[in-house]
């Protein structure tokens, strides 16, 4: 008896129907790939303006509660400043690198609004731990308000800081509010 023998092989057709299938697939997973990636970006630029406000924020309240308390006008590293509602100048007791406060030295630290950006300045004390210069917060404002709880700022024993930041992006408006209020413990 004669056994045929053939070898099993795909047909052209078969091929076809296994490329086109593997040619839809791939088109369904970049397609979810750029999705995701579209979503993370958009999720990832909010979590930045939250960010922003909130470390903004925290910086400033920080400086407040350790400082002496606010100061109406000063000249820092050569600018004058007057303190208003976008503006905040407060008065540290200058410390040293151990922490230990210089008796009778100050250093001045100035919270300004202009245009997207906050900035500090600080001028230190001969001294002092704190490093003078200028140092941008945040750069994606759209309002930072100060109060005060005396009209008279030099005599304010608390101060209110509301932070409004937003930042456009290709998917829309991304935007938070962030408010803080402190006593300040040197008064």
């Amino acid at each position: 008896m004669s056994r045929l023998s053939y070898s099993r092989a795909f047909t052209l057709t078969e091929t076809l129907i296994v490329v086109g299938i593997l040619g839809l697939v791939s088109g369904a997973v970049m397609t979810m790939f750029t999705n995701y990636n579209s979503v993370y970006l958009r999720e990832n630029s909010g979590v930045a303006v939250v960010q922003s406000a909130s470390r903004t924020a925290t910086l400033i309240s920080s400086a407040i509660a350790q400082s002496s308390g606010a100061v109406a006008s000063r000249t820092v590293n050569g600018v004058s400043y007057v303190t208003s509602s976008t503006t905040l100048i407060l008065q540290l007791p200058a410390a040293s690198s151990n922490g230990d406060i210089i008796a009778g030295g100050f250093d001045y630290t100035v919270f300004h609004a202009s245009g997207t950006s906050v900035t500090e300045t600080t001028e230190a004390y001969a001294g002092s731990f704190r490093a003078p210069g200028t140092y941008t917060l945040t750069q994606s404002l759209s309002n930072l308000t100060f109060s005060y709880d005396n009209p008279v700022v030099s005599l304010a024993q608390n101060i209110g800081v509301l932070i409004h930041t937003r930042l456009q992006t290709r998917s829309g408006v991304k935007e938070t509010h962030v408010f803080r209020e402190t006593y300040l413990r040197n008064k």
